[in-house]
């Protein structure tokens, strides 16, 4: 919505924070969304490592086009580029899956 302004004025960085919450939720499409507007540039900076970033946790929660995209990006960027973006990644995909894990323990104390 945000990032192609339907309905609403375009606005890249509400975008970016919505495809953010999204991703949180496991939506991988979300994931997508975010590696093509860091790659894509535009209204934002274009960032190839962090466009990476997001298909590589895309990939890894088994979106296709993520993985192809991944595939394709990786080879253009350097190995310092790629070690951090899979870094980042693996980061992002420790701290939500302990976060899930958190609020799922949560949840069954609460019933």
């Amino acid at each position: 919505m945000y990032a192609r302004g339907e309905g609403t004025p375009q606005n890249y960085p509400a975008a970016v924070q919505w495809y953010k919450r999204a991703a949180e939720s496991g939506e991988t499409q979300a994931m997508y969304e975010l590696g093509q507007l860091y790659l894509a540039g535009g209204s934002l900076p274009r960032d190839p490592q962090a466009a990476l970033v997001w298909f590589q946790i895309g990939a890894r929660f088994g979106a296709q086009q993520c993985q192809s995209e991944a595939a394709k990006l990786a080879p253009t960027l350097t190995n310092k580029q790629r070690t951090a973006a899979g870094s980042t990644a693996n980061h992002w995909i420790s701290h939500h899956s302990a976060a899930q894990k958190e609020e799922a323990e949560e949840e069954k104390k609460g019933r």
